[in-house]
């Protein structure tokens, strides 16, 4: 008999180890959807090891995307609803949609700061609400990865984008009218304050007296040399900022980095992006812990919006969406500047529309704009009016059109350590990029639930025999 009850206590045992390892086996599932800025040092892919390095072995992470070159929000519905074609996108999130935990969108770079002055941003915020409500379907919750600005501004629209902070802030601006409008009680959005970050950067150099724009300073080392791009070290700070939104976890503890980015600079990345977070306050970290050694002090001016929260708080959706920031719709003239040669990947092949003044109307600068970001730059760029303004002029009239259903799939490879450097121009144009190693977020891995399903009648007989 105590033979019995032995040999019955180690197949219960056995049992409870099996359904301990179904609920402890967790997936998640993410999307990218975007353009240039996710493909550049194949942003989806070191966000996929940040959150294998970091997270418990037994998790199953699968990170995917699709970002073809100069893509906006407004392509983006169109590829969903099948109005381009039976993209990849159309099948991820409407006629076979995947179970998402998370999508992540990327408006085009300029297109953000366009509140009030262009139907551009109309037409974006438009497509923000219907492309949430396709991730809504899917189970999936909405995260908008908020851009940089230009690192000298836009020379393209340089009265419009005069300098890299006047850009920020508009950008802060857009992205923060995006989560607003997309958020309710029950189901609020985030934004990735990724522009934050980078801000904080530019910030911190003007306030101990040096030049941001200094070539080799730690701003201008998250660029690419066009200015516009992020270098490996921008998309890795953009990485670490994306971990902390998604998993509410110090992003300061992680241990992973691409091989391009070393131990000192990956501790001061880690360090900018909890304090983007801890300003922004859309989300705590609920395991913040004193970081590891690290030069870099906390600033006295930062960029700010919200009050520090106290880092044992856990992330608490608010009950209504936030109030959007006032902006003044007055419509600006914006000038219209000669194309130059940039990355191709940076402009949509179409030309916004902008809402221009009549002759009498007053023209009103973005220098005028309250900003929401304070800057401590002595010395503002001054501002000239153009005689005419038809339009904003994104893109060479020569622009290809690109097809993204007809661009290849291609497969992440377990490493990350061959990156390109800041200093090399952009060649991974218009490729998708592809990290799999689950379909599924927050449930039980089905093998394991086959095997203890299939074990139960055979312990029930066990049970009998001896019984």
């Amino acid at each position: 008999m105590k033979q019995r009850l032995c040999v019955l206590q180690c197949c219960a045992v056995v049992l409870m180890i099996l359904l301990l390892n179904v609920h402890c086996a967790v997936e998640m599932n993410v999307l990218f959807v975007g353009n240039s800025y996710v493909n550049n040092n194949n942003l989806p892919e070191i966000l996929n090891q940040v959150l294998v390095d970091a997270l418990p072995k037994s998790n199953e992470i699968s990170v995917r995307s699709y970002a073809p070159n100069g893509q906006t929000f407004l392509e983006h519905v169109q590829d969903v609803d099948g109005t381009r074609g039976n993209t990849e996108l159309s099948q991820w999130l409407r006629t076979d949609p995947e179970p998402w935990d998370w999508v992540i969108l990327q408006e085009q770079s300029q297109t953000p700061g366009f509140q009030g002055f262009s139907s551009e941003f109309t037409d974006s915020t438009d497509s923000a609400i219907r492309l949430d409500n396709y991730i809504e379907a899917t189970g999936g919750e909405t995260v908008f990865l908020m851009t940089w600005g230009r690192r000298e501004g836009d020379e393209r629209l340089p009265s419009f984008y005069p300098d890299f902070t006047t850009m920020q802030n508009l950008l802060t601006a857009g992205y923060d009218t995006y989560m607003d409008i997309t958020s309710t009680a029950k189901r609020p959005t985030r934004v990735a304050p990724v522009g934050i970050a980078f801000q904080i950067v530019h910030d911190r150099i003007l306030r101990d007296g040096g030049d941001p724009l200094a070539s080799g300073s730690d701003f201008s080392r998250l660029y690419r040399n066009d200015g516009s791009h992020p270098s490996v070290e921008g998309s890795y700070l953009a990485a670490c900022v994306l971990y902390a939104t998604l998993t509410n976890r110090d992003p300061r503890q992680l241990k992973y980095a691409p091989d391009a980015v070393s131990q000192q600079r990956r501790m001061e990345i880690q360090e900018v992006a909890f304090d983007a977070i801890r300003i922004r306050g859309d989300t705590i970290v609920s395991n913040a812990a004193p970081p590891e050694a690290n030069p870099t002090s906390s600033p006295t001016s930062d960029p700010t919006r919200k009050p520090t929260p106290s880092p044992t708080q856990v992330f608490v959706p608010p009950p209504t969406p936030r109030p959007t920031f006032a902006i003044s719709a007055q419509p600006i003239s914006v000038p219209s500047s000669s194309p130059t040669t940039a990355e191709p990947s940076e402009f949509p092949t179409g030309e916004p529309t902008v809402s221009l003044p009549s002759s009498d109307s007053p023209t009103v600068f973005p220098s005028d704009i309250p900003s929401l970001v304070p800057s401590i730059d002595p010395s503002p760029t001054p501002t000239v009016t153009p005689s005419t303004a038809p339009s904003i002029s994104r893109a060479p009239s020569q622009s290809p059109t690109l097809n993204p259903s007809a661009m290849p799939s291609v497969s992440f490879s377990p490493s990350v350590s061959n990156f390109p450097s800041s200093a090399s121009p952009s060649t991974d144009e218009g490729s998708f990029g592809n990290s799999s190693a689950g379909t599924r977020g927050l449930k039980a891995s089905s093998t394991q639930l086959t095997l203890v399903y299939g074990l139960l009648p055979h312990l029930m007989v066990f049970f009998f025999l001896y019984f």
